[in-house]
């Protein structure tokens, strides 16, 4: 009886493990999104006012869990597209005419990539051709996909204004792609590309991948990057009021919850930690100030009046901002500020002397109860020396830096920048 008894308890465990490791094989649920060009093959026409290429959008999720294993797993594609497209210049149009997905519809075509494909752009005519197989591939072919062998030895032509697409005989336009092949470099498409609308690429969001208007919201709330972007293009205009104003309420817990975080880490022990988790705080709070931005919801606050207010406050340090100084960047958020400088005229100013006057205001904060509790060992380009000091109701800590060096132009370059902290205790 005891070795029936070991039988069934060892399936137990078997099915059991099968379970869980079933229950492990996910995806995450935040989708991802690509609209991939490198490398892809480009055909300009005559003037130069309109190019086609290749492109591949996709939307997919990452692996999770045991799905990851061995190789990093692969991301389930829950849209997949591989198109000729056409872009007006002078419009700003994009066109998709013709789809290639028959070429690129699964594992076994991966061959086809954006090297693949010849282009030549005549007219009104777009002709283009693939590449023919290697020989393992071919062999594949024939056993599985006999008519996809046979598509891709034929050479096409597509018209671009009535999208007609139509098999031409090679043999008459044997030197259609003799010329050498163009590709669509990364300067192109940040020139022209970078604004088109995703809904111009066939990016769908709620037709191709439908989620609960609170899951879209999620993305947002959790920076999730991969169609953060579409989400804003394409929900965001149909949030109410009451939504946008749950989105920022769960920002600004996360916001509490890392400046909590923040507080709870003594510099003196551990500055480094500090140093991570006040980033980390100050990076919530930007990005909340980008998503208002973002969903259109009013500051309540003007820059002009928070320059003016943090000028204010250095003078209050003994920090006197000299004229040759101009503001490059200023952050303000509950507890203090970031504000970075930049001298106007660095050719005919001299760096030395604004070292100097740096190292007079550390000296001087120190003669006022000021103590050094960070620094960063001098380097060849910056100085950081954070300071802090106590009263019955705050910590006060400031961070001051500088930054000089070469820029690439080999002119001189120099900032002064300035943290204020004020965390009651």
């Amino acid at each position: 009886m005891k070795p029936k008894s070991n039988s069934k308890l060892i399936k137990l465990l078997l099915g059991i493990s099968i379970a869980l490791f079933l229950a492990s094989c996910h995806y995450s649920k935040y989708l991802q999104s690509e609209i991939h060009t490198q490398f892809a093959s480009i055909a300009w026409n005559k003037d130069s006012t309109a190019f086609a290429f290749i492109a591949k959008s996709r939307l997919y999720r990452m692996p999770e869990g045991i799905a990851k294993f061995p190789d990093g797993g692969r991301a389930k594609n829950e849209y997949l597209d591989f198109s000729l497209y056409y872009f007006d210049i002078k419009q700003k149009k994009l066109t998709c005419l013709v789809c290639l997905n028959k070429f690129y519809s699964s594992y076994a075509y991966q061959w086809i990539s954006f090297s693949n494909v010849a282009l030549n752009l005549q007219d009104s005519l777009l002709f283009y051709k693939l590449k023919k197989p290697l020989k393992f591939e071919i062999e594949y072919l024939k056993e599985n996909n006999p008519n996809l062998l046979e598509d891709l030895s034929k050479t096409y032509s597509v018209n671009i204004y009535t999208y007609e697409n139509s098999v031409i005989d090679t043999s008459k336009y044997q030197n259609l792609f003799n010329n050498k092949r163009e590709w669509l470099h990364s300067s192109i498409r940040n020139k022209y590309l970078t604004d088109v609308p995703y809904m111009d690429w066939g990016i769908y969001l709620k037709k191709l991948y439908p989620q609960p208007k609170s899951d879209y919201m999620d993305y947002i709330i959790e920076n999730k990057h991969g169609v953060i972007d579409i989400i804003y293009e394409q929900i965001a205009p149909e949030f109410t009021d009451s939504d946008k104003k749950y989105i920022i309420d769960e920002m600004t817990k996360k916001q509490e919850a890392a400046f909590n975080d923040w507080i709870q880490i003594d510099p003196k022990e551990n500055a480094r930690q500090w140093a991570e988790q006040k980033s980390e705080y100050e990076g919530t709070v930007k990005y909340t100030e980008s998503v208002k931005k973002r969903l259109n919801i009013p500051s309540t606050i003007s820059e002009a009046t928070k320059q003016d207010k943090v000028l204010k406050s250095l003078q209050t340090y003994g920090i006197e901002i000299s004229d040759e100084f101009k503001f490059k960047e200023l952050f303000v958020y509950d507890q203090g500020y970031n504000v970075e400088f930049k001298l106007i005229d660095t050719d005919s100013i001299s760096i030395d002397k604004y070292k100097k006057w740096y190292k007079n205001k550390i000296k001087y904060l120190l003669n006022k109860k000021w103590e050094i509790i960070r620094t960063h060992l001098p380097s060849y380009r910056n100085d950081i020396i954070t300071l802090q000091y106590v009263d019955n109701k705050y910590k006060y800590y400031l961070e001051l830096a500088i930054d000089y060096s070469k820029n690439t132009n080999k002119n001189k370059f120099f900032t002064f920048s300035v943290s204020e902290e004020h965390i009651k205790i």
